[in-house]
């Protein structure tokens, strides 16, 4: 009898832990899913935002045409839907929370949308100084804001780096030891 119980309580823990490790598995896989997809949005806006730069650049200062007769408008028009749609901000909250990955996915939406709409409103009278503020958008918020966010996803997403931030916490001892000195 003993036998029976042991061998029904050990099928019953191989099997809680089973379908624990699999959850665990699965959500790993979803984060890593919303990562690369937030990774790719953010790439293919900031891609087209430089590049509305660059067209914007060209015609004002005139240099050689950067965009064909339509892309400019093309492009404008798929930036500004990347910049307003929501549904990666929805896929972030739903599989990492409402927490800080959120907030900073809105502050790189918020930046890159407001260095939109300075290209946008730009004229050849006040390029030169719209431009400055652009680019210096980009290197004082945008890019650190994007290496943020991933840093943030990759961290909660990836089981080795989370791995290796739990080492690192307890290489360094619990937050609650009593440290001399």
């Amino acid at each position: 009898m003993s036998n029976l119980l042991s061998g029904l309580f050990g099928a019953l823990l191989a099997t809680t832990l089973g379908a624990m490790l699999a959850f665990w598995i699965e959500r790993l896989k979803l984060k890593a899913e919303v990562m690369l997809a937030v990774v790719g949005w953010a790439d293919e806006t900031y891609l087209r935002l430089y590049d509305l730069h660059t067209a914007k650049d060209s015609h004002y200062t005139d240099g050689k045409q950067y965009l064909e007769p339509g892309e400019y408008e093309r492009n404008s028009r798929e930036l500004r839907s990347m910049l307003l749609r929501n549904a990666v901000g929805a896929r972030v909250a739903l599989v990492y929370g409402e927490g800080q990955e959120v907030a900073l996915l809105n502050d790189l939406r918020d930046s890159l949308l407001s260095a939109t709409r300075k290209l946008w409103d730009a004229k050849r009278e006040n390029w030169t100084d719209i431009s400055r503020e652009v680019l210096a958008m980009f290197e004082t918020k945008i890019d650190p804001l994007r290496k943020h966010l991933e840093r943030a996803l990759l961290e909660r997403g990836s089981l080795p780096i989370w791995w290796m931030g739990i080492r690192k916490r307890l290489a360094n001892g619990p937050p609650w030891s009593v440290r001399t000195g």
